[in-house]
């Protein structure tokens, strides 16, 4: 239930796009590393364990599409196919301003569902 309220409420702000579907994070292990993602370990001083950590302590869990996933965490994100291929990681110091908002949208969904 509380994943369909968050899916509502980043949708309705502009903040996730049709077909994307925000649900329950599920485990996935980071088996493989595109270059792309090894391009922003560099560009974003990341690591493997950072994005491993974003997937294990991840808030939501979008499915982007058939095979593809964006896991937020509240220090960070990481995007993986569900083979296990980690395609990239965004630290929390590197959140855009919409991804700020959306992290501030799901831990207030959040919040309003504990109470």
């Amino acid at each position: 239930m509380i994943y369909e309220i968050i899916d509502r409420e980043l949708k309705k702000q502009g903040l996730v796009q049709e077909p994307s579907v925000v649900l329950k994070p599920m485990s996935i292990n980071i088996l493989d590393v595109a270059e792309h993602a090894i391009q922003r370990f560099k560009d974003r001083n990341a690591t493997k364990e950072m994005a491993q950590h974003y997937i294990d302590t991840a808030l939501v869990m979008i499915k982007e599409s058939k095979d593809k996933y964006e896991f937020i965490a509240e220090d960070g994100s990481s995007v993986i196919l569900e083979y296990g291929k980690l395609l990239t990681v965004i630290p929390k110091s590197s959140y855009t301003e919409k991804q700020i908002k959306k992290v501030q949208v799901i831990l207030s969904c959040l919040e309003l569902y504990r109470m």
